[in-house]
Parts: C-alpha cells; sequence; structure tokens
C-alpha cells in the first residue's frame, strides 16, 4: 500500500474507493463498513440500473453481507440519470448515513459521477423538448459531419473533442447555443457547482495490467456460469432495445446483436473481454492523473487495516 500525504485538513466523514472494473472494490468497501460502522452508496453508472446483476457484476445480497447498500439498481433500463442528478440522489444519501451515525463508503468506477460528486458542475442550461427534435430531425438529414462541421463555427472548442458519430454530444453543443447564444465550452469554463463540501478519505485500488487482466477474464467465465446469457436473454424479451440507456452497457448491447442473429456467441464473448480489459485501463489512467488519492492499493488484496487506521487517526 502507499500513503501519499493527506490533504484532509479535519478528520473525514466518509470514504471514496475508485478502481477499475473486477479490482475488488466491493469487496474492501464491505470489509471496511463491517469495522466502521458504514452504509455503502454506489458510484458506478450501470450497478444503477436493474435486470443485470450479473453483467454489471452489481452486489449480491452474498456480497453484501448484511451491510446496508444504496443506489443499486434503482433505475429501469430505459431511463436515463445525468451525472448531476445521479450526484443529488448520492448527497442525499450520504447526509442520512450521518445523520444516523454511520460512516459512507462511496465505491465505484465511475469517475465523472466522482468528479460531480465532489466537485461540482458547471450549470448547463437544458435544451427545450422543440429544439432538441428539430436538430435530431437536421441531422437525420444532413447527417453527423454536417452538424459537426455547423458546430466548428460556434464553437470549436468542444468541436475539436469530437467526431461526426457523436451526434448526440454534438447536438447537444448546438442545441445550448442556439437556446442561449453561448457556445457549451463558456457554460463549461464557468466554476463548478454544488460539490460535496465534506472531507472523505480517498482510496484509489491501481493493481498491474496482468494481474487484473486475469480477474476480469475470471470474471467473465463465473458470470456465464451464473446464467449472464439468460439474463439479457430476459431483458430482451421484455422489450427493451438498443436504443434504451441501460441496454447501451458495456456487454449488454452485444448480447442484443447475438440475439438478434447478427453475430456469434463466440466473437460477443471476445468482444466483451477487450472492451471490459480497454474499460479498466482507462479507468487506471483517470486514477492515476485525476483522482486525488490520499491511499494508493497497488494490491487491493492488501490488508484494510491502514485505511482504517488513516481513517480514524
Amino acid at each position: 500500500m502507499t500513503n501519499k500525504p493527506s490533504q484532509q485538513v479535519c478528520r473525514p466523514k466518509g470514504i471514496v474507493i475508485f478502481g477499475p472494473t473486477a479490482s475488488g472494490k466491493t469487496a474492501l468497501a464491505v470489509r471496511l463498513a463491517k469495522t466502521l460502522g458504514g452504509e455503502v452508496v454506489n458510484a458506478d453508472s450501470r450497478q444503477l440500473y436493474e435486470g443485470m446483476t450479473i453483467l454489471t457484476a452489481a452486489p449480491t445480497a452474498e456480497d453484501m453481507q448484511g451491510i446496508p447498500h444504496h443506489l443499486f439498481e434503482i433505475l429501469n433500463p430505459k431511463e436515463k440519470i445525468t451525472a448531476t442528478a445521479y450526484a443529488e440522489k448520492a448527497r442525499a444519501c450520504i447526509r442520512d448515513i450521518l445523520a444516523r451515525g454511520k460512516v459512507p463508503i462511496v465505491c465505484g468506477g465511475t469517475g465523472f459521477y466522482l468528479k460531480v460528486l465532489f466537485e461540482g458542475i458547471s450549470s448547463i442550461p437544458t435544451v427545450c423538448d422543440d429544439l432538441q427534435k428539430d436538430l435530431r430531425d437536421t441531422c437525420t438529414a444532413k447527417g453527423g459531419a454536417a452538424m459537426l462541421a455547423e458546430l466548428k463555427e460556434v464553437d470549436p472548442v468542444i468541436a475539436e473533442k469530437l467526431f461526426e458519430g457523436d451526434t448526440q454530444r454534438i447536438l447537444r453543443a448546438l442545441g445550448v447555443y442556439h437556446q442561449t447564444g453561448r457556445p457549451l465550452s463558456y457554460f463549461q469554463s464557468l466554476p463548478p457547482e454544488g460539490g460535496l463540501t465534506l472531507p472523505f478519505l480517498h482510496v484509489s485500488l491501481q493493481p498491474e495490467k496482468a494481474w487484473l487482466d486475469a480477474r476480469i477474464e475470471k470474471r467473465f467465465g463465473l458470470m456465464e456460469k451464473a446464467g449472464v446469457e439468460a439474463e439479457m436473454r430476459t431483458l430482451k424479451n421484455a422489450g427493451y432495445a438498443l436504443t434504451d440507456h441501460g441496454i447501451q452497457t458495456l456487454g449488454a448491447r452485444e448480447f442484443f446483436q447475438y440475439f438478434e442473429d447478427e453475430r456469434s456467441y463466440e466473437s460477443v464473448a471476445e468482444d466483451i473481454l477487450l472492451q471490459t480489459k480497454q474499460y479498466a485501463k482507462r479507468q487506471l489512467t483517470w486514477a492515476r492523473t485525476q483522482f486525488k488519492s490520499d491511499i494508493i492499493l497497488p494490491n487491493p488484496c492488501d490488508d484494510a487495516e491502514s485505511i482504517i487506521a488513516a481513517f480514524q487517526a
């Protein structure tokens, strides 16, 4: 375990654990919660959705070991949630846990959710429905390349970060500009609002790539044995589609393509493993460059006692 100089100015009120997929975050959170009298708050955007417990590796009742868990499987796969809306729910959970004398342990791998939760976000206007529809219709007629070219004229800062397939983000940026007369980049440059100001101990899991890749492969095998294919088929038979927000989860869309005879199972399994490893690599990069860690665990199986001691110091 590696300890960095702490940025805490007073004793922390809770713990936040960030790490790549399959790195052992849930098990560590439960171990800490059992010792400290804590409750776990989800910070994984995919584990917010119900009906995908196996695919998203959401904690089961056995995994929870009697520890209360919050914000897991609270959304229908058709529902959309923003990082801002998530942060509002998470802050409410954290305040409730603290009010009951317990320790909130925020655990997840969605870096942007954690950033908005703790640092807030710049206020960005909501685009009205009629304008959104007009932009979608225009995009259907002209294509993504033409819409990106238009965005370059009014907001080159945002356009530089996108490609023509990013139609959702392109249309959002155009919508903000047409509704307000100001580019989206202007609003993003404003000071963030609404961050959680309570001190938290930040723990980062940063395992070696070979160890993590092996864990990802082993976990997918366990998912197959647990019935992930049947879980996804149940969602497909319930009428959910690739366009639904929850079904855009890594793995869900691949299974849906398999069910529609567009791909073989072998290619789906291979693709899921590859994409999961690539996602884990991006999470590790975020952990190393953007997560303000107080404690870094190169080996997530390290004893939790050092974390407990740092929290109680």
